[in-house]
Formats: C-alpha cells, structure tokens, sequence
C-alpha cells in the first residue's frame, strides 16, 4: 500500500501540544489543514485588532484623552485571544486527548491541564478567570494587564507550533 507523502509531514493537534512525534521524526513537520488555516486566521484577527487598538489609544492619547479611558480597548481582543484557545483546546479534546463536557475555555483548561505542555499554565488560567470576567460581569481590565494576557497565549501558541512566531 502506498502511503501519501504529505499525510507524513502533517501533525495532529496531539503532537503539537505534547510535543511528541511520530517515529523517526527528527524535525517539526508542517501542519496544513483547513482547521489550522482557521486558527492562524483567527489568530490574525486578534493581533490586527490589538495593533488597531494600539493605534487608536495613541491618537486618543494625542488628542487629550486621558490614558485609563483608552487601555480599556485593550479587552475586546482578550476576548478573542481565549476564544482561539478554546478553539485549540476543543480541537484537541475532539481527538480524544482528553475528556470534559464543556465548551468553555475554563473548564477545556482544567481537564487539559496535566495532558499538555504549558508554558505557564495557572498565569493563562488566571486570565481566562479575567476573560470571563469581561464577557460575564462587564469588568475592565487595564490596556497593560489585557496586553500581558494577549501575549501569553500568542506564546502558548508558538510554543504549541499552531501559529507562527511574530
């Protein structure tokens, strides 16, 4: 039987996020998939936005508009930084790589918390308590505190291999 080269080089979300390979894999293949086109694109979305709000808060800034007012931008593309993390935490779950009933990034975290490699686990748990806390309650978080969120997810990302570096 012959087997397609391409299907060789592909890794699953499973070995991105555990960093395993299949055997006799030196190197980190590429993964082309519809679905990872779509998280990239995502991902994409929530930087382009981050660079927007960045821009927005110096011509406010420019134009007199005290700084406190203008970070609070800063919490929308918090919002979609976690929804791409669920989104790979759904994924991953979808292959059986770990079991949980929820479709919220919350609890995604909890039950993959010892199935995956993490950079920094209880600091992007922490700012899924904040996401929750902009998308349910209405909370405000300060432009630096939404930035270091944005930021440690585009890492775990990276680290992951799903989105490529800056």
């Amino acid at each position: 039987m012959k087997t397609n080269q391409s299907n060789k080089t592909r890794l699953s979300i499973f070995e991105r996020i555990t960093n395993r390979r299949p055997l006799g894999s030196t190197k980190r293949p590429t993964w082309s998939t519809p679905a990872m086109e779509t998280l990239q694109s995502e991902w994409a979305g929530v930087i382009k936005m981050r660079d927007r709000m960045q821009k927005l808060t110096t011509f406010s800034f420019a134009a007199g508009v005290p700084s406190s007012a203008t970070g609070v931008v800063y919490n929308l593309p918090v919002l979609l930084a976690f929804d791409v993390l669920g989104h790979v935490l759904r994924a991953a779950r979808g292959e059986g790589l770990f079991a949980c009933k929820s479709n919220h990034p919350g609890p995604l975290m909890e039950y993959a918390k010892t199935a995956f490699l993490w950079l920094d686990w209880d600091e992007l748990r922490a700012g899924v308590r904040r996401r929750n806390e902009i998308a349910h309650n209405g909370q405000l978080f300060d432009g630096a505190r939404c930035l270091h969120d944005i930021e440690n997810v585009e890492k775990q990302l990276m680290e992951w291999g799903l989105i490529p570096p800056p």
